[in-house]
């Protein structure tokens, strides 16, 4: 939101020559961000019931990422293996998956509107292996993570990371992004309780 929002800034101080364009741009800009806040604010009425969203509890992984490609704003397509059906993981393991597969689409979203990201999940013998996608510009996967610029990718990584499990990332200018990513995820036996029902 805040590069949008210096963004708008940038472009409602611009030369009064072009300040008709820079002004319709700028309002758009301003309207993501106001749709931005709105997802925001649900995201944290989600996370106030308790650190795991109630429809991943319930329903498992793949139930919770459709859930939210139905809501999303982009396309959002959810490819998930026959085998997966009904399959639970432990907690650690949806929740390192469910927020990576979200951050990724995020990414998509921003850097690559109106084109659509694909997430696929899988199994390799215990382990849960995941992609999302995009046919979007791409950009210097490697570059942006010498450079610092790539934050985001670094937290995606360190979230797999921190159960057990590697993250890839394969971008180049032109040639849209792909994160992979491959998860020790034995199944668990029990899940953290949910009050209400939120499973839309």
């Amino acid at each position: 939101m805040t590069v949008t929002i210096t963004q708008a800034q940038r472009l409602l101080t611009a030369d009064v020559v072009a300040a008709g364009d820079a002004v319709v741009i700028a309002r758009d800009a301003l309207a993501r961000c106001r749709d931005d806040v709105g997802r925001c604010i649900d995201e944290l009425r989600e996370l106030s019931r308790g650190i795991y969203p109630p429809v991943l509890a319930a329903r498992g992984l793949v139930a919770a990422l459709r859930g939210r490609a139905r809501a999303s704003r982009g396309a959002v397509k959810v490819v998930a293996a026959e085998d997966l059906d009904g399959y639970r993981f432990s907690p650690e393991a949806e929740l390192a998956a469910y927020f990576t597969c979200l951050e990724a689409l995020q990414n998509a979203a921003k850097h690559a509107p109106g084109v659509v990201a694909v997430v696929e999940l899988s199994l390799a013998g215990d382990d849960l292996c995941l992609s999302v996608h995009d046919g979007g510009p791409g950009f210097d996967a490697q570059g942006a993570t010498a450079t610092g610029s790539g934050t985001g990718l670094l937290g995606m990584a360190d979230r797999v990371g921190a159960v057990g499990g590697v993250l890839s990332i394969e971008s180049r200018l032109g040639h849209g992004t792909t994160v992979r990513g491959r998860l020790p995820a034995g199944p668990a036996p029990a899940f953290p309780a949910t009050t209400g029902d939120a499973l839309g």
